[in-house]
């Protein structure tokens, strides 16, 4: 086994730092345009009365959050373009439809019957 001279230690570390580097700036470049495209969608889900609905799941492509003790929700991660969106108590739907999902913040609210 051969001892590496300060000159050949520095060179590897050189040429590792720079594949780091490299790696990080990849990752750093890709990574703002995925996280562009993803909507955060927020609302308030009410029943015909006024009230608001609370505990209800509101579902939205793959992405789902209960509502809380105002009915209001918040999903983050929701992709652009037509979603599928599922409110339902249980096992019972109360509403269901598409949405179109557009820019980084998207308020839907939804009135149940």
């Amino acid at each position: 086994m051969r001892l590496l001279s300060f000159t050949e230690i520095q060179s590897r570390w050189r040429r590792r730092w720079r594949a780091v580097s490299v790696i990080l700036a990849l990752t750093m470049l890709f990574e703002g345009p995925v996280l562009a495209q993803s909507s955060t969608v927020f609302g308030t889900i009410t029943y015909h009365d006024g009230r608001p609905a609370v505990q209800i799941l509101v579902v939205i492509g793959q992405n789902f959050r209960y509502t809380d003790g105002g009915g209001r929700y918040k999903i983050d991660g929701v992709p652009p373009g037509r979603q599928h969106m599922v409110c339902k108590r249980g096992s019972a739907i109360l509403w269901q439809g598409d949405v179109d999902i557009a820019g980084p913040q998207m308020r839907l609210n939804q009135r149940l019957p």
